[in-house]
């Protein structure tokens, strides 16, 4: 079973994200800072700052705008969605400021619940993680997801279609709920990546999403860069086990839909390597040093070690 078969087209999604490139930068004025493959976009705030859109980049979240449309607004479904949002949101010490609450009937179906939203944040000139400072003989430690996060949900639903299990059964291999396991939270990684950032030990981040591991650890490598991930050193948690197994998903397309295990990916000097391990270890997070980055053309490749 391929990504494509489940309806999502990662390469097809990349080609038109390149398309449409061309219309954003028509929008850009002298304010907005590029961020060649960045996760997120900088714009320069009056006041000297910069405006930025996603942690990963090294910036404090700030607000939380959301869309919610329905068919027909069910109370119930919409008040449970706004407080989901609002623990999210002070969770991680963001404002949640509103948005667009739309009912659209001909345009969803019935107890269809489109939900989505951006996050703004700020940061201060010049400390802006855009993969400048990566460099060859850096380490890339790998920080343990909760479960599928952001990605891979469409093919992991034809899975479980194709498996004849249901959502109250167990996970084979586990004694963990099925419906559980697929629909654990996303991890916040925030709180221990901070001091972390502000200590300038951190060289780049990588967040874990669609193109998987690979896809997006290649979006902070500098021109001459390359990495190298050692898939043998993490456990691959026992959710993504059985999606590939019963799902019959070859290696390659797992590792482009799926993140394995590994949420996010922290880059850093081989000196700090040991001690930034350490330290993300006592504040909670399960560390891999999963690779390491190498001269070369850029790109990601896989090993395996013995």
């Amino acid at each position: 079973m391929r990504y494509r078969e489940a309806g999502v087209d990662i390469p097809r999604a990349d080609a038109i994200k390149r398309r449409i490139g061309r219309a954003v930068r028509a929008t850009w004025g002298t304010g907005v800072r590029p961020l060649e493959r960045g996760f997120a976009g900088v714009i320069e705030w009056p006041a000297g700052s910069q405006l930025l859109a996603a942690m990963v980049h090294g910036a404090k979240p700030l607000a939380f705008l959301d869309y919610i449309a329905q068919e027909r607004l069910e109370p119930e479904t919409v008040v449970a969605a706004v407080e989901g949002m609002s623990r999210a949101c002070r969770e991680v010490g963001a404002a949640l400021l509103g948005g667009e609450t739309a009912e659209m009937p001909d345009t969803y179906r019935p107890l269809v619940l489109d939900l989505a939203g951006c996050m703004l944040g700020v940061i201060a000139a010049g400390t802006v993680l855009d993969g400048g400072a990566v460099r060859p003989g850096d380490r890339l430690l790998g920080l343990a997801s909760s479960g599928l996060h952001t990605n891979g949900y469409s093919l992991a639903r034809r899975v479980l279609a194709d498996s004849g299990l249901a959502l109250a059964d167990s996970l084979p291999g586990s004694g963990e709920r099925l419906g559980d396991a697929l629909l654990a939270p996303h991890r916040w990684y925030g709180p221990t990546l901070t001091p972390a950032l502000e200590a300038g030990r951190v060289h780049a981040l990588a967040h874990v999403t669609g193109g998987g591991i690979a896809g997006n650890l290649e979006r902070v490598l500098p021109v001459g860069a390359r990495a190298r991930v050692d898939a043998a050193r993490w456990p691959l948690p026992q959710l993504f086990r059985w999606l590939i197994a019963a799902g019959g998903i070859p290696l390659e397309e797992a590792r482009r839909a799926f993140n394995l295990g590994i949420g996010m990916i922290v880059v850093t000097a081989p000196a700090d390597t040991a001690a930034l391990s350490r330290d993300l270890t006592r504040a909670g997070e399960t560390c891999f040093e999963i690779g390491v980055v190498e001269s070369g053309e850029r790109g990601v490749e896989w090993v395996e070690s013995p």
